[in-house]
Order: structure tokens, then C-alpha cells, then sequence
């Protein structure tokens, strides 16, 4: 996949605005340069994880969230 293609994927997924600032801008010097460093796949992916971590503590807090409205629900009840 091309360095191009790989960056218009990655702005299709729901990312932070913050996150994608910063993986934009090192899919960009790497599309500048022609390629991609260690370095810099490393960064994505550390970015790329810690985006996967907080949509993960966000849908388990949505989770518990929507139990306790249930339990509220049925002590209403």
C-alpha cells in the first residue's frame, strides 16, 4: 500500500482531531521523502495504540454507563 493510500485510510477512522494532527504530519514528511523510517512506523504505531486503548475505556465506561441506568431503571420498578 502506498504511503498516500495508507494516509487517506487512516483519516477514514474515527481518531482524535489530536491524534491525527500528529500521524499527518509524519505521513507527510514520509510522502515527501518517498519513504517511511523505523522511527516513524513506530510513532503510528504507538499513536495507533493508544487511540485502539481509549476507544476501548470509552466503550466499556458507555458499557457500564447503560447497566446502571438498567439497575436504576429496575429499582424503580
Amino acid at each position: 500500500m502506498k504511503l498516500e493510500q495508507f494516509k487517506e485510510k487512516i483519516n477514514n477512522i474515527n481518531f482524535s482531531k489530536e491524534t491525527l494532527v500528529v500521524i499527518n504530519s509524519i505521513l507527510d514528511r514520509a510522502i515527501k521523502k518517498k519513504e517511511i523510517t523505523d522511527e516513524e512506523k513506530k510513532d503510528l504505531s504507538e499513536l495507533i495504540k493508544l487511540e485502539i486503548e481509549a476507544a476501548g475505556i470509552y466503550a466499556d465506561s458507555i458499557k457500564e454507563f447503560s447497566q446502571a441506568l438498567e439497575n436504576y431503571k429496575e429499582e424503580l420498578n
